[in-house]
């Protein structure tokens, strides 16, 4: 069995559309490369009463009822699973989710740095982890 927050280090999420109420957002795990992105699509609401219920028990159905839909697979085989699931947009919709709690607004770029994976990377290959710390520093410099 492998845990979610270790298959990544870097995740970007762009919102690519809004049209009405349905927002289109693309997402990039260790990636810079658009082409590999994936693209999820749903409408405003979907995120709205996932707010006033639970996510984990409410966002399946939500993909069931094709209110949140799959535009394009992400390009990358360690987060489709044997049955083809994308579940690389689940974990984006849940970032989605999350800025949209903190923030109350549909953001058009999100960007995360998974500390759990980077210590781990850190253990295992401390030049590599260096080389990310380089930079995610110089990025922290410029922003």
């Amino acid at each position: 069995m492998f845990k979610v927050d270790e298959l990544w280090i870097i995740l970007k999420i762009k919102r690519i559309s809004h049209t009405g109420d349905i927002y289109r957002y693309l997402y990039l795990f260790d990636d810079d490369n658009e082409d590999n992105a994936g693209i999820v699509e749903f409408d405003r609401f979907v995120i709205e009463e996932i707010v006033e219920k639970n996510f984990e028990e409410y966002i399946s159905q939500m993909y069931y009822d094709k209110r949140v839909v799959v535009v394009k697979e992400i390009n990358n085989k360690k987060f489709i699973t044997k049955n083809g699931v994308d579940f690389a947009s689940i974990i984006a919709l849940f970032f989605i989710y999350k800025e949209f709690l903190k923030n109350k607004e549909f953001l058009s770029m999100i960007e995360y740095l998974n500390l759990r994976s980077v210590e781990k990377l850190k253990n295992i290959f401390p030049e590599e982890y260096n080389g990310l710390m380089n930079i995610v520093e110089s990025k922290m410099m410029i922003s």
